[in-house]
């Protein structure tokens, strides 16, 4: 952003919860319209100093990606330019040029001295984490050459599968052998092959290749994974870098164990998930909180491996339909209690309208729930580890794993766990109650998200009906909303002496057209839906104030008592009100 953006977008993200900024794209950015990537544009770099400064003064780190969107250009020596996709898909993980060309970027990225910080990128102990591939993963291989995960031209292909020959040629050592490991394969000649094996794409569920064939398949892509991650993480630390890095999270939203598996070895796993399930473009129109798996959640509790940290390094749900906040408290109630870290999906372009199905800072429903969602996920007790999926190896290359009855939050951590000749381990199912403890509960009867940990309760949904909870009980006509009551102090909800009151309606874009890549091309202006109702508050003596949107005192609020002495405050359309401040009154 410039200057003065900057300066904004770093208090806005700071004043809603967020810790940590992921930039992605930053490759594309850089180096959009130059000719080649032998220098990195001054003013461009100017910018993102500026914002880097700008995001450290408010305690806030940041996640790079090192190769996302990097255009392919003509001038930097690439063979067959015109076969590589941006991002340098695929390709990019095992052509020594590409790779090279990743690195020598690295290092001047890393070592460009920041004059607002007064130290190199690299150095500098605000950039926590290191991502080097961007949504792109060798188990995404297509079999279309003209895919963006395809492979056009031959001379890459062929590069391939040279890699592959000798990866099986070290293990098998001689045909006879490998015809022996691959006597299930149907149709080919295998003995009469060996050095000559083609990768194909689209192996995963290919019927004429036999599983040990598809194991080694995936052992392979691995295998490419960490060479990759060797080579790019030998010049970072040259550069001075301190902070963790993974090789790259996963593309499309394709969670396969085979692809977090063979992320294992790096400091921390990442995989990202993006629903338009609200959106209504091929998929359904309703509410995330009408989803049975809770818009991906239950596949991200299937990607994590056992012993590893893992980031959800990119989340959101698209807005559109009927309600655009019900996922991020559930995300933020899920990761706090697995132990996971969660980026959500922030997407800013400076502009006051959405030009983005993603984005959150032109929601007043999305982005005002944030503070909500970041004081229940910094509050909630993480689970003990404990519920580990132990899958055989097979499961690399198969979608199996995705049918574990895991479709529920234990009382206990879940992760997955890849050995040979393990038989799958399966859980258990609550088809009324998923995602079911006592912190956090989905009732998938009722689609109701229900919160009650030391320092938030509350729910979000469909909340037709009143619903109870020690601190606070609620009756609201709004049909689909959320309310939240936070503490403000850092103290459980018995003893703070500060609370913050969330209620939130729907939200939705007017007549909003969206293209197949989720950009809004008509109806942008957004309009959200004012809750209604009242919300009764077990607290003692309190004093109620309306807040803007940035958290200052409008008015105090109008409170009635009921023959418990709880404090009853109606919530209307004209209180105009987003955020409620609620304080004690110790007179």
């Amino acid at each position: 952003p410039e200057k003065d953006e900057a300066e904004k977008l770093a208090s806005e993200i700071a004043q809603n919860g967020f810790n940590i900024v992921r930039m992605t794209n930053l490759d594309g950015y850089i180096f959009e319209g130059k000719e080649s990537s032998d220098e990195l544009p001054d003013d461009k770099m100017d910018k993102l100093c500026y914002f880097i400064k700008c995001l450290k003064d408010k305690g806030v780190y940041v996640y790079l990606t090192i190769t996302s969107n990097r255009p392919v250009l003509k001038g930097d020596g690439i063979d067959n330019v015109e076969d590589v996709e941006n991002g340098y898909k695929i390709e990019g993980f095992f052509d020594e040029k590409l790779i090279k060309l990743q690195q020598n970027y690295a290092e001047k990225l890393l070592e460009y001295n920041n004059k607002y910080t007064g130290v190199s990128i690299g150095k500098d102990p605000v950039i926590a984490m290191i991502e080097y591939m961007d949504s792109n993963s060798m188990f995404l291989l297509s079999s279309n050459p003209r895919s963006k995960y395809g492979v056009s031209d031959d001379l890459y292909y062929n590069k391939l599968n040279a890699m592959f020959n000798q990866f099986v040629a070290n293990k098998y050592r001689a045909g006879t052998i490998l015809k022996k490991a691959w006597s299930a394969d149907y149709g080919t000649e295998i003995e009469k092959n060996f050095n000559n094996l083609s990768v194909n794409g689209g192996w995963q569920n290919s019927p004429i290749i036999g599983i040990q064939h598809k194991a080694d398949l995936a052992l392979f892509m691995t295998d490419v994974h960490k060479n990759y991650y060797d080579r790019m993480e030998s010049v970072i630390r040259k550069c001075g870098f301190k902070g963790v890095t993974t090789s790259h999270s996963n593309g499309e939203n394709e969670l396969d164990v085979g692809d977090t598996y063979s992320s294992s070895y790096t400091d921390f796993i990442s995989a990202n998930v993006f629903s338009s399930v609200n959106i209504g473009i091929g998929k359904s129109t309703n509410p995330a909180v009408y989803d049975e798996g809770v818009v991906y959640i239950d596949d991200l509790i299937k990607a994590r491996v056992k012993g590893k940290p893992f980031v959800v390094s990119g989340y959101n749900t698209g807005v559109g339909a009927k309600y655009t906040g019900d996922t991020y408290l559930a995300l933020a109630a899920v990761s706090g209690q697995q132990g996971w870290s969660a980026l959500q999906y922030y997407y800013s372009d400076g502009e006051d309208n959405p030009n983005n199905t993603f984005e959150i800072q032109n929601s007043i429903t999305r982005l005002g729930l944030m503070p909500a969602a970041a004081i229940l996920y910094n509050g909630i007790d993480e689970l003990k580890e404990g519920y580990v999926a132990q899958l055989p190896l097979s499961s690399l290359i198969s979608t199996e794993y995705k049918k574990l009855d895991i479709n529920h939050i234990l009382d206990k951590k879940v992760s997955v766990s890849v050995k040979q000749n393990n038989s799958v381990t399966l859980g258990t199912k609550d088809n009324k109650n998923k995602y079911v403890n006592k912190m956090f509960k989905f009732d998938s009867e009722k689609h109701i998200y229900s919160i009650k940990t030391k320092n938030t309760e509350g729910c979000v949904g469909v909340l037709s009906d009143s619903e109870s909870f020690e601190h606070i009980s609620y009756h609201f006509k709004s049909p689909i909303c959320a309310v939240v009551l936070s503490s403000l102090d850092n103290k459980n909800l018995d003893n703070a002496d500060r609370f913050l009151l969330t209620t939130a309606g729907r939200s939705k874009s007017e007549g909003m057209v969206v293209d197949e890549w989720f950009n809004v091309t008509g109806g942008k202006e957004m309009i959200t839906e004012p809750v209604t109702g009242s919300v009764v508050l077990k607290l003692g003596n309190v004093k109620v104030y309306a807040l803007d949107f940035s958290g200052q005192r409008l008015w105090e609020m109008k409170q009635y008592k009921d023959s418990k002495g709880n404090i009853i405050v109606p919530i209307t359309e004209d209180n105009s009100a987003f955020y409620y401040e609620i304080v004690k009154d110790r007179g």
